[in-house]
């Protein structure tokens, strides 16, 4: 596996360490009050808003597809320290791949 840092690559981290550090920095330039901005009812109804389409989009759109995919997971992972072959290993068995000459 190549190294990406050696190529010059940010890190999450990093890039999230430079954000706050602008953040601060222009915080601090333009002389912003973030508990005025944070206390406003039109700012609070929007958090508000975004946080229930967030969830509601979570319970109709991903929470089953995603519990589907954790559970298959944890289940093959439970299988693999078990010692016992995993739902690949079961299903490729059955598999056939047609060979094309030409």
């Amino acid at each position: 596996m190549k190294n990406k840092y050696k190529k010059g690559a940010v890190s999450i981290l990093g890039a999230i360490v430079l954000a706050i550090f602008i953040f601060v920095i222009l915080k601090e330039y333009l002389h912003i009050d973030l508990q005025a901005i944070f206390i406003n009812d039109q700012v609070i109804n929007t958090y508000h808003q975004i946080q229930t389409s967030l969830i509601n989009f979570w319970n109709q759109y991903l929470q089953h597809p995603v519990n589907f995919f954790w559970n298959a997971f944890l289940e093959n992972m439970q299988k693999i320290h078990d010692g016992q072959p995993t739902i690949f290993n079961e299903v490729g068995q059955n598999l056939t791949v047609p060979l094309q000459i030409h």
